[in-house]
């Protein structure tokens, strides 16, 4: 291989491992690839990596055609590997090892035939435990500190110094690499650690923040499963008569009658009662046999791979003192909580025993406080009178400073006067207004007035049209016809003198004949005087002078059969005064009536249109109806009424152009009905109810 296509290759080299020490793999996986590069690259007859293992011990991670056999053939010879694995470690530099060569105890370090080369790593994160002794402690100090593995690799023993140059400087860019290998894993368990303890820290907040006992022990659960990052995590709650089922992450609602709660209740109540914590993988369990057969079974039902159940303890318990009392005392002193994480994928990672206890530790303490007070005699109302008395003690002069201000708000209340107003909507309409009325039923013929037409009195207004009065008066009229013929043919025929010679009895009869006639005749006569009469009062005239107010009156009545009695259309006079009319509520009405004995005077009214709001008007009451009506507001909803009638002082049509003062125009209005305690003015609809709850 020509020299720049060897530089080529060894740029690549190096650069692969460069990417590859940045990734998250385990050092194994590492410095496996480190190796099968590496021996390519020198040529070299076998590589072997060690790494710092607990209490100080060097254990291999990685090995390639490594002699194993040879150089730990016996326990001399593993003693004298060891030595130089410790020896480069405390040097912290490049080791070169000649073949079949011995170190100052004249035991062979080497026993090959091939050159060792020791290179150590060293990574400036310090993660290895303090020894307890001596050399220990000092290997320990000066390498394990910093060396946190060693690269060994046997080459020929014949090569050139210049080849042993390329060797070290290639074993020395390699050592790097490996200690940025171990920096970046660091500071990945660093984060990792850093992350898990904010969702610790987060944890307890969360839990802390509440005592309702269920609702804490879901924030257990759903939080508590993010930070073990196990798939299940459950809260079983001591009730007295065994442990029960009392929030599954996850999941809104517990369903304790299934076979896998149930379950779940037998294996904490075991668990509880021998207050020690179990943890069950893959057929094995460490706790006592019932406990185990529990988990098992359990295990069976739910598939679980991992199941890891821990009670908690009250805090600040002293076992040692409680195991001298008495049974009862025992009994209350065993755990009431207990948890229990589950795995069914061991692939995705296995419950931490270590970060179960301490969400154990950190959820204790919330779960107690929740359970206390769930357990407390009317915890609905002691729970906030003891929170106000907290308060109270807490900050006394504050208590005293709101005291003061309700003491004074209420005195207010009670004492201060105020304007006592019913509101009430209502309509501003003229004082002398008629409704005219159709005299009797028929068919509008002719509307002969407009709407705001001016009229006089006794102006015709409307003419109706009744068929069955036309026909009356053609009946009458033909029988008033016929009735004279006949009596002027009795006549006739009585002044003819054979006919009174011939027979008196004919001339009695004819007479008798002629005086029915004429008393018909009469009465025909009257009867068509009143019919005519009754067609004349189908002219419907104005019973004032005024100006009709009715709208559309040609669309509305033209040709439109009316009865009698039905209203027509509305005339007032806009030149006289004009009034208010309110419509008060039936349970309103009851202040206006006993204002009037305490004022003395006519109730002072208040009120704005709402065709000009900015300008406030008076008037006072002038006419309260006895009864009250039945009439649909704006909602559609029904609701009695009172009618009240307001006499303007400030509005005068003179005040006014004829275009503002437009009948029908809606106002609110105020009705003064003296002064009362503030608290009643705000207050007294609820006043007015109490009254008449605690009265029917």
């Amino acid at each position: 291989m020509s020299e720049p296509a060897a530089w080529q290759e060894l740029e690549d080299v190096f650069s692969g491992l460069s990417q590859l020490a940045r990734t998250d793999i385990t050092p194994e996986d590492f410095y496996a690839k480190l190796l099968e590069e590496s021996v390519r690259a020198l040529s070299a007859a076998g590589a072997a990596v060690w790494l710092r293992g607990t209490g100080g011990a060097w254990r291999p991670a990685a090995q390639i055609a490594w002699p194993t056999a040879v150089i730990r053939r016996s326990d001399e010879s593993r003693r004298a590997h060891e030595s130089l694995l410790t020896e480069a470690a405390l040097r912290g530099t490049l080791l070169t090892v000649g073949p079949q060569s011995a170190n100052h105890n004249e035991i062979t370090g080497n026993p090959t035939e091939h050159a060792l080369l020791l290179a150590p790593v060293q990574a400036p994160i310090d993660d290895t435990p303090a020894q307890p002794s001596g050399a220990s402690l000092r290997i320990h100090d000066a390498a394990a500190g910093t060396t946190v593995a060693i690269i060994e690799f046997l080459v020929r023993s014949d090569a050139s110094p210049t080849a042993y140059r390329g060797y070290e400087q290639y074993l020395t860019a390699v050592c790097e690499l490996a200690a940025d290998h171990h920096t970046f894993s660091d500071l990945r368990r660093l984060r990792r650690e850093d992350d898990y303890r904010a969702r610790l820290l987060e944890l307890g907040r969360l839990a802390h923040r509440q005592l309702e006992l269920t609702e804490t022990a879901y924030t257990v659960v759903n939080e508590g499963r993010r930070v073990l990052t196990c798939d299940r995590l459950s809260v079983l709650v001591d009730r007295g008569r065994g442990c029960r089922l009392l929030a599954t992450s996850g999941v809104g609602r517990v369903e304790r009658r299934s076979g896998v709660a149930r379950r779940l209740e037998q294996v904490a109540e075991l668990v509880r009662r021998t207050d020690e914590p179990a943890f069950y993988a893959d057929g094995q369990c460490d706790g006592l046999p019932p406990v185990a057969e529990a988990l098992e079974q359990h295990a069976e039902e739910s598939h679980a791979r991992q199941i890891a159940a821990l009670p908690l303890r009250r805090p600040n318990v002293d076992t040692d003192e409680a195991s001298r009392r008495s049974r009862l005392r025992q009994r209350q002193s065993q755990p009431l909580i207990v948890l229990i994480a589950e795995q069914f994928n061991a692939e995705q990672g296995a419950v931490d025993r270590d970060r179960l206890m301490e969400v154990g530790e950190v959820v204790t303490t919330a779960m107690y406080n929740a359970l206390e007070v769930s357990r407390q005699p009317l915890r609905w109302l002691f729970h906030p009178l003891g929170r106000a008395v907290r308060q109270v003690t807490d900050s006394i002069s504050r208590a005293l400073l709101i005291a003061t201000i309700l003491a004074g708000l209420i005195a207010a209340l009670v004492f201060l006067p105020a304007d006592f107003n019913i509101e009430a909507p209502g309509t501003l309409q003229p004082a002398v207004r008629r409704d005219v009325f159709a005299p009797r039923g028929g068919l509008v013929d002719e509307v002969l007035v407009k709407h705001g037409a001016d009229v006089t009195a006794g102006q015709p207004l409307v003419r109706l049209r009744d068929p069955s009065l036309e026909l009356e008066l053609k009946r009458v009229r033909g029988e008033l016809d016929t009735a004279q013929r006949q009596i002027d043919a009795v006549r006739a025929t009585r002044t003819n003198r054979a006919v009174r010679d011939a027979n008196p009895t004919d001339a009695y009869r004819l007479s008798a004949e002629e005086r029915e006639l004429d008393q018909r005749l009469s009465n025909l006569r009257r009867e068509l005087e009143l019919l005519d009469h009754e067609r004349e009062e189908l002219v419907v005239e104005s019973p004032i002078a005024g100006r009709v107010l009715t709208w559309d009156l040609g669309h509305r009545l033209v040709a439109r059969p009316v009865e009698r009695g039905e209203v027509l259309l509305t005339v007032a006079d806009l030149a006289a005064d004009w009034q208010l009319e309110l419509d008060v509520p039936d349970d309103r009405i009851g202040h206006v009536m006993a204002a009037q004995p305490e004022i003395q005077t006519d109730l002072p009214v208040k009120f704005r249109l709402s065709s000009d709001d900015r300008e406030q008007h008076s008037g006072h009451i002038s006419e309260v109806c006895m009864t009250a009506s039945v009439n649909q507001d704006q909602n559609k909803t029904t609701k009695p009424t009172v009618l009240v009638k307001v006499a303007l002082d400030s509005l005068k049509p003179r005040d006014k152009s004829e275009d503002d003062l437009r009948p029908g125009v809606s106002a609110r209005a105020q009705i003064d009905c003296g002064r009362r305690p503030l608290g009643y003015v705000w207050l007294h609809d609820i006043w007015d109810a109490a009254i008449g709850w605690l009265r029917y």
